[in-house]
């Protein structure tokens, strides 16, 4: 039946109307000279995320203008009074004024203006792995529409957790124009690791209650939630075969990597396959068989030295022929084996599961990208290399693979300000551009005080790749008030500084990066092992001497004259203690260790400056400082030379 030409004259002039009048919506007033001109509206029903997320809203709308507006439950709109803008924050009412979260993608938010309300709402990933016990915190897209609101039209910026991190531009009046906005993080994952939810194993490094360890976990959740870390990622990583050895090394030893002559086999959660050995290949295709043929299989190898030398597995090798000592050791180029392995494994899982895909690391002996070898579709591989490595990541990616950033970078530099800002900057968006479909950093140990801006620079561009680095440092200049262009000033003094000192990056192994830069120098004139995790807190006292120091710290003194509100002082104050933390573990590593000892010094002034060192950690770790817990078990575990292992005071130069 054909249509009329007045019928559709109609529908189109509805249309018309319709478009127009979203267009013509009004602009919402929230906060009127100081006083609140709105109410916050959720569900009686609503879940702990809606309402941390409209307590977050209610919160920064009130650190913005003082006003405090309040958060009604209704599920009747009638109630809710006329003459207020509606503030409204949830799936549940969002339904009511026809904003239907069940059409929103997975992490995708909303934030809308419909008539006199404004609309927060996001799609909630539900439980997790089937367990909806843990649904709390499955997806924090709610929280992240309100955060949208804050940053976009409040300049709201969340430098480090904890109440001074968090900077709210001041204004009498706040106004929301008309807004429709739907958006879902583009990266699948986005992970900064961070380890302060437990107290250290060894309990010489714990000083915290547990009340307050909990308190800096959650502000430390909080900084991420804000920054959109999360994931609706399948793929998964991490050591994949680490109780292999006790499942299958007494009845299968034949699977295991075969060590060179003369040398003991590793028997351990880390020890390698031999994969060459087809049987390998059939358990490994069994066992992900019987957990139902999922859509990822993770097929990471152990971490650590003792890869196969078996003749079988050295044929698979490009190049060919090389040293069985330094294959067992990690030194040599495995690419190529582990490619034809990954390429058989899903070839097989395929015939099962035409969807799977399986995840592993482009790391240690496997981390340079095959020279022939076309990667089959579906493998993701996360990268752990440099973050000079261009080349390298364009070649991966050219072969075929989906890639995860993966990078050890903040490892690098121990408790010093190490903000390489631009490039590691310039890499990340590198990668965003070339095919990065996720990131996870290990890992986040806390230096605020010093690394914090580092931090803060790939958290903003994991969530906004409109930002440019510049952009980033002047964000996080702004914070600090009238003392910006000195803030500026002194990101950049470091950032210069990393770029001359260049670290050796740690990825399976330390890679150098400039063998004349300041760190590899100072390793070498001191015989220290360029491995970053090792020797960043052996080299500090040749790398950050009083002469550096005194520049920055002229810097951030004219800042502290600068700032000109509390909060700002508050800012420079964190970044002063950052440094006077440095120079404490400096100073202790230089009395703990013969090459840098003054004459004179005795083992009594290693344990004041080792004490010393431990009351600052506990009077600063809950501002964020550093976190000291953390940093303590760290240095125990790594055995730094601070007081808290027995390479404390040592008495001769064998180091």
């Amino acid at each position: 039946m054909k249509m009329s030409h007045a019928l559709l004259l109609t529908l189109i002039l509805c249309a018309l109307c319709m478009t127009a009048g979203r267009a013509r919506a009004a602009d919402l007033t929230i906060v009127e000279n100081g006083a609140p001109r709105a109410v916050i509206a959720i569900h009686p029903d609503a879940d702990e995320i809606t309402r941390d997320a409209a307590e977050d809203l209610r919160t920064h709308l009130a650190m913005a203008s003082g006003a405090d507006i309040p958060i009604v439950e209704t599920n009747d709109f009638d109630s809710l009074p006329e003459d207020r803008a509606h503030l409204v924050v949830g799936e549940r009412l969002a339904g009511e004024l026809g904003v239907d979260v069940g059409d929103l993608a997975p992490e995708e938010y909303v934030v809308r203006t419909v008539g006199n309300s404004l609309v927060f709402a996001g799609h909630d990933l539900g439980s997790v792995d089937g367990d909806p016990a843990a649904k709390v915190h499955a997806s924090e897209a709610i929280v992240w529409a309100v955060d949208w609101f804050l940053d976009h039209q409040l300049g709201v910026r969340w430098l480090w957790p904890g109440e001074d991190g968090t900077y709210v531009p001041r204004r009498e009046t706040i106004v929301a124009p008309d807004l429709d906005m739907r958006e879902q993080p583009d990266l699948q994952q986005r992970k900064l690791r961070t380890f302060v939810h437990d107290a250290p194993d060894d309990e010489i490094a714990r000083f915290l209650t547990d009340e307050q360890r909990v308190r800096l976990a959650a502000e430390t959740d909080t900084w991420k939630h804000h920054h959109q870390m999360g994931g609706r990622s399948e793929f998964r990583f991490g050591h994949a075969f680490g109780r292999w050895w006790d499942d299958y090394g007494a009845e299968h030893p034949e699977w295991f990597a075969v060590p060179p002559e003369g040398t003991s086999p590793r028997q351990d959660d880390r020890s390698k396959l031999c994969i060459s050995n087809p049987e390998v290949a059939e358990q490994v295709v069994a066992e992900w068989k019987a957990a139902g043929s999922p859509d990822n299989w993770n097929v990471c190898p152990n971490d650590g030295s003792g890869f196969c030398t078996c003749d079988d597995c050295r044929a698979m090798d490009d190049p060919p022929n090389q040293d069985p000592d330094l294959i067992w050791r990690g030194r040599a180029n495995l690419t190529a084996r582990y490619v034809k392995f990954w390429n058989g494994l899903i070839r097989e899982m395929r015939k099962t599961n035409p969807d799977v895909t399986i995840s592993s690391y482009a790391y240690s002996a496997y981390r340079q990208p095959p020279a022939d070898l076309k990667i089959e579709p579906g493998i993701v591989l996360g990268m752990v290399h440099t973050y000079h490595s261009y080349d390298e990541w364009q070649a991966w990616s050219d072969a075929g693979a989906k890639l995860f950033l993966r990078p050890n970078w903040w490892h690098m530099g121990g408790p010093a300000p190490h903000i390489p800002l631009r490039a590691q900057g310039e890499y990340f968006q590198f990668a965003r551009e070339h095919s990065m479909i996720g990131f996870d950093f290990d890992s986040l140990n806390g230096f605020w005080g010093t690394q914090g801006p580092l931090y803060y620079l790939i958290a903003r561009l994991g969530y906004r790749d409109d930002l440019t680095i510049d952009d980033v440092i002047d964000e996080y200049a702004s914070a600090f008030g009238g003392a910006a262009p000195e803030i500026r000033d002194y990101l950049l003094f470091w950032s210069d500084y990393a770029e001359r000192t260049v670290y050796a990056v740690p990825a399976g192994g330390a890679v150098s990066v400039d063998p004349d830069g300041l760190y590899e120098q100072a390793a070498r004139k001191y015989e220290m092992n360029i491995h970053p995790i090792a020797s960043s807190w052996a080299v500090l006292p040749a790398l950050y001497s009083d002469d550096l120091l005194t520049e920055p710290e002229a810097i951030l003194a004219r800042a502290a004259d600068a700032a000109d509100t509390p909060g700002a002082r508050a800012r420079v104050q964190f970044l002063q203690d950052g440094l006077t933390h440095l120079r404490l573990v400096r100073d202790t590593v230089a009395l703990s260790d013969p090459r840098f000892r003054l004459d004179g010094a005795t083992e009594d002034d290693f344990a004041a400056a080792a004490e010393a060192l431990q009351q600052f950690r506990r009077e600063v770790t809950m501002r964020h400082v550093v976190w000291g817990e953390t940093v303590n078990g760290y240095e125990i575990r790594r055995k730094h030379g601070t007081g808290l292992t027995e390479k404390g005071w040592i008495e001769t130069e064998g180091l």
